[in-house]
C-alpha cells in the first residue's frame, strides 16, 4: 500500500506523494540546456564580429579626423616620403606614427580589431601580449597642392584586407565609410 502523507503548509493542510526528478527528466532539461547554450555561442561569436567591424570603422574616422586636422593646421596633406613608399611596413608607419601622434592617433589604432585578434589566433600568443607591429590602415599618399585630397571620390584611408568578409572598409574625404568588394593592385 502506497503511503500517503500529510504535510502542514501556511494555507492549510495538504496530502499527496512527494517525489523528485527522474533520470529522463534531468537529461531531458540538460539536453534543452545545451542546446541553447550553442545557440547563444554562435550568436555570441556574429555580436563580437560586428562589434569589431564597428571598431574597425571607428579607427578610420580617428584617423580621418586626425589627416583633416594635419591638413588644416599645415594647408596641405602629410608628405610621404618617396623612400617609404616600399613595401616596408616599419619604414611606412615609422612615417604615419609620428605623424599623428600628435592628434591622439597612437599605435595600437593603426590594427584593425579582427585583424589583431586573428594575429593573436595564429601565433598562440597570450591574451596580454601583442603581436608584432602590423598596419591595417593605409593613408593615401597625395601631391602637396592642398586641395588634392579634398577631390570627389578619392579614398582617404583604405584598408589593407577583407578582415570582415563583407569587403575592405575606404574612408572617404566625408568621412564616411563605404566598403569596396575589388581588388588593390
Amino acid at each position: 500500500m502506497n503511503k500517503i502523507e500529510i504535510r502542514k503548509t501556511s494555507t492549510g493542510i495538504r496530502t499527496g506523494r512527494t517525489r523528485g526528478f527522474t533520470l529522463v527528466e534531468l537529461v531531458f532539461t540538460l539536453a534543452i540546456v545545451a542546446v541553447l547554450a550553442s545557440i547563444s555561442m554562435i550568436s555570441m561569436a556574429g555580436f563580437r564580429q560586428r562589434a569589431d567591424a564597428v571598431g574597425c570603422m571607428q579607427h578610420m574616422k580617428s584617423i580621418g579626423i586626425a589627416l583633416n586636422a594635419y591638413t588644416m593646421d599645415y594647408g596641405y596633406w602629410p608628405q610621404l616620403p618617396i623612400e617609404t613608399m616600399d613595401p616596408d611596413e616599419e619604414a611606412l608607419y615609422g612615417f604615419w606614427i609620428p605623424v599623428l601622434e600628435p592628434y591622439n592617433i597612437h599605435a595600437d589604432l593603426w590594427l584593425c580589431p579582427t585583424h589583431r585578434r586573428q594575429l593573436r589566433g595564429e601565433s598562440s600568443l597570450a591574451q596580454d601580449d601583442e603581436p608584432e607591429f602590423i598596419g591595417t590602415y593605409l593613408p593615401t599618399p597625395f601631391e602637396k597642392n592642398n586641395s588634392a585630397p579634398f577631390v570627389h571620390g578619392t579614398p582617404w584611408v583604405l584598408e589593407g584586407g577583407d578582415f570582415h568578409m563583407s569587403g575592405c572598409h575606404v574612408l572617404m574625404p566625408d568621412g564616411s565609410i563605404q566598403r569596396w568588394r575589388g581588388q588593390l593592385k
